[in-house]
C-alpha cells in the first residue's frame, strides 16, 4: 500500500520511484528474455550439429 502523499514533492518522488522500478523490472525480464533466446539458438545449432553428423555416418 503507497503511503499517503501529503505534498507534489511527495508525489514526483512516488512517480519517479515507480517509474524507476518498472523500468528496472523490464531491463531485468528482457535481459533474460534475450538470454533464453540466445540459449535455446546454441541448443538447436548443437541439434542440427548432431543430426548432420549422424546422416553423415
Amino acid at each position: 500500500m503507497p503511503k499517503i502523499l501529503s505534498n507534489l514533492k511527495d508525489i514526483e518522488d512516488y512517480n519517479f520511484e515507480s517509474i524507476y522500478n518498472a523500468s528496472s523490472s523490464y531491463k531485468t525480464i528482457k535481459n533474460n528474455f534475450d538470454n533464453s533466446i540466445e540459449f535455446k539458438k546454441k541448443e538447436i545449432d548443437e541439434l542440427k550439429d548432431l543430426l548432420n553428423k549422424k546422416s553423415m555416418v
